[in-house]
């Protein structure tokens, strides 16, 4: 009977260690760097399980071959288990964000571990922890309890890792470490009493899966709240260039043209109503727009800014480059604060000139301005919301940057980067 229920926990935990490794690679919540270690625990504890059964089905041969085949199994069986807590480890240190190749906690756990395969090697030969005998039956030997120190002491010492960088890690992420150090201490003080059964290979294997569960939940929640933060930044952007004086200027504009050159306030209409259209379809992008629509959308602005006054802005949109996207209204924000806060402080006017280009793995998007320029490092003062948002939504949609240098007299100039690797520049949540 208890080899039956052995066979039985073995084979349960390679389906669960299984389903496991396949969820890891599969779920796309999981970001790149913990899915790594993810799927390295889970197979390491596949081959665990996989060498546990072959133990199982040892057991019914004699034989020598059997014996040594047995023992390999064992051997395995024995250190497979430590290495995925030294990995733990890694993704532990990880998550509460430290360098696990420059921890000297890691180096600890590290040396605990080597330990622990020192001594599976010499009780191969000498049989003082355990031994397989000629009838290929495993036994425990008097001083067994010693295999146990380092696996308990490297626990522990994850366990003391978790308290101190608990305010790092959210409550889910806490939740999945500590169901994995609890499944297999809980499932080791059952096996030391009852002597036999391999509940050992049952809770680690459940709370293997168990962490996994808490983590792919927890990704899945920060992915949504990441998707949350480019709706906000994108209608805070939205709302930014919707300037009550621009709209007053237009409609000023529009209505001088109305009894002068009812063509060209036509014109004007049409321009204002698309502007306005855009700003407010840029609510449904959750993923970048090409470059090419943003520009169109640019275009238009500066339009209507000269149909107010052509003699204080002239434009030049130079498109070297149109194969890459961009965030909806992040050109457009650069191209309102140039007017807005260049060209608004000089009286004769000025120009913008917008432009996009390649070079080496990357796209640039620059938006120069001849204005009055500014302290560079009062940036955000001056601008109120809109380059810091646009720098957010830039980072986190494409995987580029937002720079802007200035100098007080000679203009200002604003430079999107997008890396060729982010898919293109595409690099959205969805949608």
């Amino acid at each position: 009977m208890l080899i039956g229920i052995n066979f039985s926990i073995a084979v349960a935990g390679i389906l669960i260690c299984a389903f496991g490794l396949a969820l890891a690679l599969i779920t796309n919540p999981i970001k790149l760097e913990t899915k790594v270690y993810l799927v390295a625990i889970f197979a390491v504890l596949l081959v665990y399980t996989v060498s546990d059964l072959f133990g199982q089905v040892g057991d019914f041969f004699q034989g020598r071959a059997w014996v040594v085949a047995g023992i390999i199994a064992l051997f395995f069986e024995s250190s497979l288990p430590t290495l995925a807590a030294l990995i733990l480890t890694a993704l532990l240190l990880q998550e509460c964000g430290r360098d696990w190749r420059r921890s000297g906690i890691f180096r600890v756990v590290f040396a605990l571990w080597l330990a622990f395969v020192a001594l599976l090697v010499q009780t191969q030969f000498t049989g003082n922890l355990y031994s397989i005998g000629d009838d290929n039956v495993y036994r425990r030997g008097p001083y067994y309890p010693v295999l146990l120190m380092p696996i308990l002491l490297i626990m522990l010492i994850d366990l003391v890792v978790l308290w101190r960088g608990r305010y790092e890690l959210s409550n889910k992420q806490r939740a999945a470490f500590v169901v994995y150090l609890a499944a297999p201490a809980v499932s080791m003080v059952w096996q030391m009493f009852y002597y036999g059964v391999l509940a050992t290979v049952l809770g680690t294997s459940i709370g293997a899966l168990g962490m996994l569960c808490f983590v792919v939940s927890d990704q899945m929640d920060r992915s949504r709240q990441g998707e949350i933060e480019i709706v906000k930044l994108r209608t805070d952007v939205m709302l930014s260039q919707i300037q009550p004086h621009f709209l007053f200027n237009t409609l000023d504009t529009i209505y001088g043209l109305v009894d002068e050159d009812s063509e060209v306030a036509k014109k004007a209409i049409a321009s204002f109503s698309q502007y306005l259209r855009a700003n407010l379809d840029s609510l449904k992008h959750s993923s970048p727009v090409p470059v090419k629509r943003e520009l169109e959308h640019v275009r238009t602005y500066l339009d209507l800014e000269r149909m107010s006054d052509a003699s204080r802005v002239d434009y030049e949109i130079d498109d070297q480059a149109t194969d890459f996207f961009v965030p909806a209204l992040s050109v457009q924000t650069l191209a309102e604060n140039a007017v807005k806060h260049g060209l608004g402080g000089l009286e004769s006017g000025g120009k913008v000139i917008v432009r996009t280009y390649e070079q080496d793995g990357e796209y640039v998007v620059t938006v120069v301005d001849d204005g009055i320029g500014f302290d560079a490092k009062k940036l955000d003062g001056i601008v109120g919301i809109g380059i810091p948002n646009t720098r957010e939504r830039v980072s986190a949609m494409c995987g580029g940057t937002l720079e802007v240098t200035s100098e007080p007299g000679c203009g200002t100039t604003a430079t999107i980067r997008i890396p060729k690797s982010s898919s293109n520049g595409r690099v959205g949540v969805g949608g």
